[in-house]
């Protein structure tokens, strides 16, 4: 919900307080989508606290229903954003 600085997850491994995690919009609106900071994560892993607060609504609800196509699951996704890789260029020399 708006206003809120906390969600509940289905799990958060290799999330670390000071990560940043994206939520994706729930409605209609496309550009309601937000990214916050992790400041806290429950013993548990299934709570994340944040900041900012949220600035709009998010579904959340674990309701799924089946359509032709398969199960449908309603609610937002949210997004571990931290990712470290390296590219490294290495350039082959043949020797003649």
């Amino acid at each position: 919900m708006a206003g809120s600085n906390s969600i509940q997850v289905v799990g958060s491994t290799g999330w670390s307080v000071g990560d940043t995690i994206g939520i994706s919009p729930s409605f209609r609106i496309h550009t309601e989508y937000e990214k916050v900071t992790i400041t806290k994560i429950s013993a548990d892993g299934l709570t994340v606290t944040f900041t900012p607060a949220l600035l709009y609504n998010h579904y959340g609800d674990s309701s799924q229903f089946n359509t032709d196509h398969g199960r449908i699951d309603l609610r937002a996704k949210v997004a571990h954003l931290n990712r470290n890789i390296t590219i490294v260029f290495i350039l082959a020399l043949r020797h003649a």
